[in-house]
């Protein structure tokens, strides 16, 4: 690959409500699995040893995945990447999982590892990924594209222990708000 093609949300909106229309997936479930598989790049790739195959794109899919989601068995690692591909296949197979499991959690783990096992505590085998994409989703259904990326970047960036106030403007021509947050102790 070339290297990082890092997109904003704000960028794929056009392609992520239509397949959210398409596929009836919300919008802010898809930007929480980008966020979550590629952190919105394009030329993301990760080899997964046990399958002998590596995931690709903003939804890190398998091409094998791909190819029988949509339906496509002469789909290629160059098609897979492009963004309305990917998201299109990405979007259609949460959307095959939501009408096998009927929620969001089960659905979640089932894309990340092919299914909502449970270990002994009856935690999902891929818990950490479960509530992280949870967490994305939770910012970008309540603060929109624009504002959800911009706060999960603020926030990240935010390693000290102690309390500091964040002030950030978010806005479109006139029209704005102002985010204040602070890093407090657990």
């Amino acid at each position: 690959m070339l290297g990082a093609v890092v997109l904003s949300p704000e960028t794929l909106d056009p392609i992520i409500n239509e397949m959210s229309r398409k596929y009836n997936i919300e919008p802010a479930w898809i930007r929480a699995h980008i966020k979550a598989e590629s952190n919105w790049d394009v030329n993301a790739s990760r080899f997964e040893a046990h399958k002998g195959d590596a995931s690709w794109g903003l939804m890190q899919l398998l091409l094998v995945t791909a190819r029988e989601v949509l339906g496509n068995p002469n789909l290629t690692t160059t098609q897979l990447i492009n963004p309305r591909a990917n998201i299109e296949a990405g979007t259609k197979f949460l959307s095959q999982l939501w009408s096998r499991f009927g929620n969001m959690r089960d659905t979640i783990a089932a894309y990340n590892a092919g299914s909502p096992r449970l270990n002994a505590q009856g935690k999902y085998v891929n818990q950490a990924y479960v509530d992280k994409v949870t967490k994305n989703y939770e910012r970008y259904k309540t603060l929109g594209t624009t504002a959800g990326n911009v706060a999960i970047n603020v926030e990240e960036a935010v390693t000290s222990a102690e309390a500091i106030p964040i002030y950030v403007l978010l806005g479109v021509g006139a029209i704005g708000m102002v985010l204040m947050s602070s890093k407090s102790e657990a």
